[in-house]
């Protein structure tokens, strides 16, 4: 048992090291926007876009430095991350548009299942994206 544990935690390590790390952005997130909604009485897009970014930013640089550790090309990786999040924050304020604005439902729970499907399509572009591998750039002067 102990083998197939440790077999399933070496293939999917990545995986699981964003999801923890994602945590701690979705904890960001969520305390953000709670705290501007309920307590400043910011609106639910605003609300939304300044926590979702705090969450972004977290996420980045945890998985930046303790999962995918990749060093180099820190721009490009985080334009592309940021990107990505971007596209989740789409994703999250057009279900909480439909979902609050216009069906009355409340924003706290829209917003939580929100991160749901977010995390997921987030978490597939990111690792094909943000983290990939590149190739060694040529010593061809030409090749630039």
């Amino acid at each position: 048992m102990h083998e197939l544990v440790v077999k399933h935690y070496h293939k999917h390590k990545h995986f699981i090291h964003y999801s923890l790390i994602g945590f701690s952005g979705v904890a960001l997130d969520f305390a953000v926007f709670a705290a501007l909604f309920n307590i400043f009485q910011i609106g639910s897009l605003v609300a939304n876009a300044i926590s979702t970014t705090c969450g972004i930013t977290n996420n980045f640089f945890l998985n930046r430095h303790l999962n995918f550790k990749k060093k180099d090309r820190l721009l490009w990786r985080f334009a592309s991350f940021y990107i990505t999040g971007l596209v989740g924050l789409g994703v999250s304020s057009l279900i909480l548009h439909v979902f609050h604005d216009h069906f009355g439902f409340n924003a706290n729970i829209v917003k939580a299942v929100s991160i749901v499907v977010v995390v997921i399509l987030q978490y597939g572009l990111n690792k094909t994206i943000s983290f990939r591998d590149f190739k060694p750039r040529s010593q061809d002067p030409h090749n630039n």
